[in-house]
């Protein structure tokens, strides 16, 4: 009977290691999981973020060129004026 009782024991007890080892195996996995759902999100607000900084750098770059068209015309027109100031004088003291 004793022998029986040590065998029942036995088996009861590699059942609970058992129980135990699978219970750390899921909580792993859990784990796991759990930490690659996190990740993941990490990397979509990261991608958000560098979208919106593209576009953003897009916009400055639009509106520096923007800038730069505007600026380039009133020389343009400045020059435009000088040049024709220029030939109306000539043409006044021609006309003289």
């Amino acid at each position: 009977m004793l022998e029986g009782e040590l065998i029942k024991r036995q088996a009861e007890e590699d059942l609970e290691r058992e129980k135990g080892r699978e219970l750390a195996r899921q909580k792993r996995a859990l784990g796991m999981k759990q930490d690659l759902i996190e990740a993941n999100k990490m990397q979509v607000r990261m991608q958000d973020e560098s979208r919106q900084k593209e576009l953003e750098d897009e916009e400055r770059i639009e509106e520096f060129a923007r800038k730069k068209a505007a600026r380039d015309l009133m020389k343009q027109e400045r020059e435009q004026a000088r040049f024709s100031d220029k030939q109306n004088t000539r043409q006044k003291m021609i006309d003289r």
